[in-house]
């Protein structure tokens, strides 16, 4: 079979290049390999996009791809030259036999590839006036460019309005370098602005735009004029610093009293674009009350519709009390519910008596709630304390992390009928056998205890 390129006649086993896989099937190192047989190992050697050099890779499948080769580029002026790529350039952009006549040091012809940023400066076939034109090709070597401004060209004013033969009459310019006549019509040639010029008949390139232009400021209730050439300048004072900034923008001095997207504090920006909200949320009362969104997610969704840009965000902190009852909210003002409380404690927290533990994460402000009965001993020599972990302690409570005293300080009778001696300044509370502490885990911030208690020896 032969090679990519068809030099050579290569015998390649059929059972290596048809597999029984589709092609599209393949990976790309499987694909790579099979191409490799059918590479004789050969210089490729083909002419590449650019026209000028030849393909170095072994033989391959595919395009040969660019050229990466770099050489020196010549402007089509002749002054000025770069290096670059040569498969940047395609064939049909290059110039061959460019030449500048009237210039010096520019004899001979080179191939032209790209435009310079100098003005071309060709000398024409009258031998007075010269290119004004950018850097463009010039290729006829017989003879040089010929005079825009010959009688033989010219044949209207300037404006293109009315023709020499009503404004010269029996006479004739003959030369390049006689005046031509001006018309006493507008010049109404088209600006870049999209304006006419305005200016008489003249010669060379129009003036800038001279027409006004109406100015509106960005809440629209006041309006100015400016000339349409010239770009509109102002000096004003900057509310954030203070300082005298010149601008480009034109602000009247309306002050906004529009509510912010908080609900509660009015805008009070100077020229503010979203002056016209102000007119749509007064005097609503009752039911024509718009409802106030529930939650933070509602707030924010009403505010992406009705200010996208974020213009009446209002740059106070919120400050409202969380959940938790302790922090506050610390984003910026807004409308509904502040989100939760998202701080936690990762300590264990143990109730006064030891008899449930609840272990991190602890949500902000949580109070345990053991309901069972305290088991610490008292200062009076008490032998039992029946007290409820929940009811206030007798005296002042030990630290969470005290080592509680082991279940047997606590004396039980063997007889049937249970008594207690209890202090006379404790409360009374049921009989309850001791329990051990059962650890509980808490699920994300919702707390809940468990504390299994064992039930009495019957006897």
């Amino acid at each position: 079979m032969p090679c990519h390129d068809g030099k050579r006649t290569l015998g390649v086993r059929c059972s290596a290049l048809h597999d029984g896989r589709a092609l599209a099937d393949l990976s790309d190192a499987a694909r790579e390999l099979k191409d490799q047989l059918k590479s004789c190992g050969e210089r490729h050697g083909a002419l590449l996009d650019c026209g000028m050099h030849e393909c170095e890779r072994t033989c391959h499948a595919g395009e040969c791809g660019g050229c990466d080769a770099v050489r020196s580029k010549r402007c089509f002026c002749g002054r000025e030259t770069h290096e670059g790529l040569c498969g940047s350039t395609r064939p049909d952009e290059r110039v061959d036999g460019c030449r500048l006549p009237g210039v010096d040091g520019a004899e001979g012809t080179w191939t032209g590839e790209w435009a310079c940023a100098r003005r071309c400066d060709a000398l024409f076939d009258c031998g007075v006036h010269r290119c004004a034109e950018p850097c463009h090709p010039h290729t006829d070597p017989d003879a040089a460019p010929h005079c825009p401004s010959s009688p033989d060209v010219v044949s209207t004013c300037p404006c293109s309005q009315t023709p020499l033969d009503l404004l010269l009459g029996d006479r004739s310019r003959s030369r390049c370098t006689d005046p031509i006549p001006l018309c006493a019509e507008r010049c109404s040639k088209p600006l870049a602005c999209g304006h006419a010029c305005a200016q008489g008949c003249h010669a060379g390139a129009c003036p800038p735009c001279r027409a006004r232009v109406p100015l509106v400021c960005r809440c629209g209730s006041s309006k100015t004029e400016r000339l349409c050439g010239e770009p509109y300048r102002a000096t004003r004072i900057d509310p954030d610093s203070g300082e005298v900034v010149e601008s480009d923008e034109y602000l009247c001095a309306r002050v906004c009293k529009a509510t912010r997207a908080c609900g509660r504090h009015q805008c009070n920006r100077t020229c503010c674009p979203l002056a016209y909200q102000e007119a749509l949320t007064a005097g609503l009362k009752g039911k024509n009350k718009k409802r106030a969104p529930a939650t933070l997610a509602e707030a924010l969704a009403e505010q992406q519709q009705t200010d996208p840009l974020g213009m009446h965000t209002c740059d106070r902190t919120c400050g409202r009390k969380l959940n938790c009852g302790i922090h506050s909210c610390e984003l910026r003002d807004h409308k509904g519910a502040c989100p939760p409380c998202l701080r936690a404690d990762f300590d264990e927290l143990v109730c006064h008596c030891g008899s449930t533990v609840v272990l991190p994460p602890i949500p902000c402000n949580f109070v345990i709630d053991c309901r069972h009965p305290c088991i610490r001993p008292a200062e009076c020599a008490s032998s039992s304390l029946p007290l409820s972990s929940l009811a206030s302690p007798p005296s002042s409570p030990l630290p969470p992390r005290t080592p509680l005293p082991p279940p047997t300080s606590l004396r039980l009778s063997s007889q049937p009928e249970l008594s207690l001696t209890l202090c006379p300044s404790l409360p009374s509370s049921p009989r309850r056998s001791l329990a051990r502490p059962q650890v509980v885990t808490l699920g994300s911030h919702t707390p809940v205890t468990r504390t299994r208690h064992a039930r009495p020896a019957r006897t």
